[in-house]
C-alpha cells in the first residue's frame, strides 16, 4: 500500500511516497515550473493548498521504478515520483519504526484477548443480552425482547398486570426473565452444551403472548443454532419470526416445544425425528396447514 506526504521549503514542494517494502519515491516541484508560474502566479502556496484541499481526489499508481501521482479533480495534474536511493541507516530506521508500531498493536490485541479470556473463562458472551456473560454450564436460558411495559415486581417474582409468571411448573425468579435481548445474533448460544431449557419471548403463565414479532430483534434463521445444543429438553419460542424447524433433528432429548404465535412457520414435520417428544404447542400459527401424525403419547395444542 502506498502513502504520500508533502514537505515545503521556500523554493520547493516535495512530494514523497513510500510503499510496503520501504522503497521511497519523490518529485520536487520548484517555483520555476510552468504550472506554478502560469496558473499559481509563481506561488507554491497556491499549489500546496490545491493538493491538500483535494486529497480525496489524489490517486497513487505504482509503476516499475516510479509512482504516478495524479490529482484528478478539480484540475488534472500528474507527477512521476522517481525511486530514491535510501541509505541503509534510514531504511533500517523505517523498518524498525514499522516493527515498533506492529508490536504496539500486538500488545493492545494481547491485552484485549487476556481481558476477554478472563471474562469468558467460565461463561459465554452473548452480545445484546442483558446478563452479558452466560455461564458455560448453564442449563436454563430465558430471553425477552421488545417494549414490555407491564412488568412489575412483587415478593421476588415477576408479574405482568394479572399473572405471576411461572414456567415448567415452578415460579421463576424475577432476574431470570428481566433480561431482554437486543442483539442481532443468537450464534453464541451454540456453545452452551449443557442447555436444557431455552425460552425466547414474552408471555404470562398461560403462555399468552405479550410481545409479537414486529419487535423481535432477530430473524428466524438465527434459531438454527439451537441444533447445536443437543441436550435441550424444553424449548419455548413464541411471538417471533421463526420460519423453520429443520434444526430440531439433532435434538433427541427434546420433550416439550412451544411455538405459539409463530406466524411465519409452515412445517413442523422435523419434530417427528425427536423420539422423546411429548408436547407441541402450535396455537396461533395460522400458516401450519398440515399437522403430521405424531405418536399417540404426543400432545399437540393447536
Amino acid at each position: 500500500m502506498l502513502s504520500y506526504s508533502f514537505t515545503r521549503t521556500e523554493e520547493t514542494l516535495l512530494i514523497r511516497a513510500k510503499d510496503d517494502r520501504f522503497n521511497c519515491y519523490k518529485y520536487v516541484i520548484s517555483v520555476r515550473e510552468p504550472f506554478v508560474i502560469n496558473f499559481c502566479n509563481g506561488k507554491l502556496d497556491m499549489l500546496e493548498t490545491l493538493l491538500r484541499e483535494n486529497e480525496c481526489n489524489i490517486e497513487l499508481q505504482e509503476l516499475e521504478d516510479e509512482v504516478l501521482f495524479t490529482l484528478k479533480k478539480p484540475i488534472q495534474l500528474k507527477y512521476k515520483l522517481r525511486k530514491e536511493k535510501v541509505e541503509g541507516g534510514e531504511q533500517t530506521s523505517m523498518i524498525l519504526g514499522k516493527i515498533q508500531t506492529l508490536m504496539e498493536r500486538l500488545d493492545i490485541m494481547d491485552k484485549r484477548t487476556q481481558d476477554l479470556e478472563e471474562q469468558l473463562e467460565l461463561g459465554i458472551l452473548v452480545p445484546g443480552y442483558g446478563m452479558g456473560v452466560v455461564a458455560k454450564d448453564a442449563e436454563r436460558l430465558m430471553m425477552t425482547f421488545g417494549n414490555w411495559e407491564n412488568r412489575q415486581f412483587f415478593d421476588g417474582t415477576l408479574h405482568d398486570r394479572h399473572h405471576k409468571v411461572e414456567q415448567y411448573g415452578v415460579r421463576i425468579d424475577s432476574r431470570s426473565l428481566n433480561y431482554q435481548f437486543n442483539g442481532i445474533s443468537l450464534k453464541p448460544i451454540g456453545f452452551l452444551k449443557n442447555l436444557r431449557h431455552f425460552s425466547f419471548g414474552c408471555y404470562d403463565n398461560n403462555f399468552n403472548v405479550i410481545i409479537r414479532k414486529d419487535q423481535c430483534p432477530v430473524n428466524g434463521k438465527e434459531f438454527d443454532i439451537l441444533g447445536d445444543c443437543t441436550k435441550l429438553e424444553n424449548i419455548t419460542i413464541i411471538g417471533t419470526t421463526l420460519n423453520n424447524l429443520n434444526w430440531v433433528k439433532n435434538l433427541k432429548n427434546l420433550k416439550v416445544i412451544r411455538l405459539k404465535d409463530s406466524q411465519e412457520l409452515h412445517d413442523i414435520r422435523p419434530l417427528l425425528e425427536c423420539p422423546n417428544l411429548t408436547h407441541v404447542d402450535i396455537r396461533e400459527c395460522p400458516n401450519i396447514k398440515s399437522i403430521p401424525t405424531f405418536p399417540s403419547h404426543v400432545e399437540v395444542q393447536k
